[in-house]
């Protein structure tokens, strides 16, 4: 048998026993909050941010301790923010204690993305 025949098989053995890759598109489709938003509702601790420009990787850099707070609002599909910086926030699937929130931000005529990762508060 020749060596250009044994590396065909197995190169084709390796390719079919390797799993196949996660379809990314239902990482990054925004989460639908269909329980009027009860699952969101609550603290979170700030476990990880990343961002693409300076002024948000020098804050992140600095944070040793956040969190944030969700409550009813009479706004609904409304949350406030108060600084002169511009954003709009998604939530994207994460596991069932996890809270993933993609920012696109708009500071002085730049564009910045921004990751963040929060875990449910068990302190009520």
């Amino acid at each position: 048998m020749s060596s250009s025949v044994v590396l065909a098989a197995l190169l084709g053995l390796f390719s079919s026993s390797q799993a196949s890759l996660p379809d990314c598109k239902e990482l990054i489709t925004p989460r639908t909050l269909e329980d009027d938003n009860k699952s969101i509702m609550g603290k979170w601790i700030f476990l990880e941010g990343i961002a693409d420009h300076h002024l948000f990787t020098d804050i992140l850099k600095t944070v040793n301790s956040s969190w944030m707070e969700f409550g009813p609002s009479t706004l609904a599909k409304t949350l406030t923010l108060r600084n002169d910086i511009v954003s709009e926030g998604k939530f994207l699937p994460s596991c069932p204690d996890c809270l993933t929130m993609n920012f696109i931000s708009q500071f002085k005529n730049k564009t910045i993305y921004s990751l963040y990762l929060f875990s449910k508060s068990q302190n009520p």
